[in-house]
């Protein structure tokens, strides 16, 4: 690399003379210690030029959070149908690491819906609120 970056001036002109570029399909470029990323979008793709940025952040946050229900819905029913389940099992039902089941168990705990009695080997859980 002599000229870091000489590129990018080039390849963001040539995205920009094509017909089918909007400020949407704008190339992005990001770096980390030792290498570049640049994610070129497909200027043929047909986008609805409604779409912005935004609303695809905001239906995204929206996506996620219904996942997020309903995974936490499956692991409340879980706990309902067996109080002395571990997190690994958990896990296992529901098809998410053992870390993406205690994420979503510390936020039911954070809001009071669910909390362990006991030991961590040999406790239980039990649903307070729903």
């Amino acid at each position: 690399m002599d000229r870091r970056g000489s590129g990018f001036k080039k390849i963001l002109g040539d995205y920009r003379k094509q017909s089918h570029y909007t400020e949407i399909m704008e190339p992005e470029f990001s770096s980390d210690y030792d290498a570049f990323f640049l994610i070129l979008k497909n200027l043929n793709y047909n986008f609805n030029q409604e779409t912005t940025k935004e609303t695809t952040k905001e239906t995204t946050k929206e996506t996620t959070k219904e996942t997020s229900n309903k995974m936490t819905e499956k692991l409340i029913a879980i706990i309902k149908e067996n109080p002395n389940i571990s997190v690994k099992e958990m896990a296992e039902k529901v098809g998410l690491t053992k870390d993406g089941v205690q994420y979503h168990i510390r936020n039911l705990k954070v809001h009071g819906v669910i909390e362990h009695v006991g030991p961590n080997k040999g406790g239980c859980w039990k649903v307070i609120k729903k």
